[in-house]
């Protein structure tokens, strides 16, 4: 990013990263636009990262299967060697098996298109149907988490100490300052300040809590949101605290990061309430874009 300074002087110089240099208008906004792109950059380089990791973990157990599957059919009766097989059907099926689990390997090192194509022919092949049904009857045998248990990482400090004041939605108070210390003594040790790196790039944070206050009031399937003047509507469109899982969702405003403590503006959560997590707002990921409320 280039630009010149409004009074004609000289460039300003503000390296970002480490990586390169981005020059600003010396203005203060256009210096924080600057950094939350390069923010929003990072984050975005971070995500193809992993996602390389992936394919790569992906394709070593592609080769792995396979590698597998043409032993089997290597070992198998009638696949080859000097004992004929007592059903000519099957030593052609091993055969055709074999020839296709080559082209596959031979395409997933070099990409032969083609080659795939065929390859995908070794799934219809009988005798490798036992396989993948069991492994299939694994995974939907596999145990189901039924119950969750968590530790709340800090507990927010607001000027608003009950619930009738305070703010129905985040960032309707900007003015109002809340901070944030994060407490991991309790999640394997963690350092809260260098959990924190990185975040300062961000001008916003969603925090994700517990509505510990909701008192004996069950959660009903229909609720009457103040913004509908008594209709009843379903519980999931709404964002009632009396729910199943008693989880909200805020978008609030980063102000500074000292150590482990975030200075946050506009929150709209009652004194120490039970905060489960912090993630950086990312616009190009976080903003719905053609949106419509009936």
């Amino acid at each position: 990013v280039v630009s010149l300074r409004a009074d004609g002087g000289p460039f300003e110089p503000l390296e970002v990263g480490g990586e390169y240099v981005v020059y600003t208008a010396g203005s203060k906004e256009l210096r924080k636009h600057a950094l939350l792109l390069s923010g929003q950059l990072r984050a975005a380089r971070d995500e193809i990262s992993k996602l390389r990791e992936r394919v790569e973990k992906m394709n070593a157990c592609v080769h792995a299967e396979i590698g597998h599957v043409h032993g089997m059919i290597v070992q198998a009766p009638g696949a080859g060697g000097d004992e004929q097989p007592s059903n000519g059907g099957h030593g052609l099926e091993a055969e055709l098996a074999t020839g296709a689990l080559v082209k596959g390997v031979a395409s997933a090192r070099g990409g032969d298109t083609c080659a795939a194509a065929e390859c995908g022919a070794v799934h219809d092949i009988p005798s490798l149907q036992p396989q993948r049904q069991h492994r299939q009857a694994q995974r939907l045998d596999a145990p189901r988490v039924k119950s969750v248990s968590m530790t709340p990482i800090g507990h927010i400090r607001t000027p608003f100490v009950e619930k009738n004041g305070t703010p129905r939605q985040a960032c309707v108070v900007p003015s109002a300052i809340s901070k944030l210390q994060l407490r991991l003594e309790s999640h394997g040790g963690l350092n809260a300040a260098h959990s924190l790196e990185g975040l300062e790039h961000f001008s916003h944070v969603w925090l994700l809590f517990l509505f510990d206050r909701n008192g004996n009031v069950a959660a009903k399937s229909k609720v009457r949101p103040p913004r509908l003047d008594g209709t009843k509507t379903g519980l999931y469109s709404t964002r009632t605290p009396h729910r199943p899982n008693a989880i909200g969702l805020s978008l609030v405003r980063l102000h500074a990061i000292h150590g482990d403590t975030l200075h946050l503006g506009g929150a709209d959560l009652v004194d120490n309430t039970p905060i489960l997590d912090v993630k950086p707002y990312v616009p190009f990921a976080d903003t719905a874009h053609r949106t419509t409320v009936a």
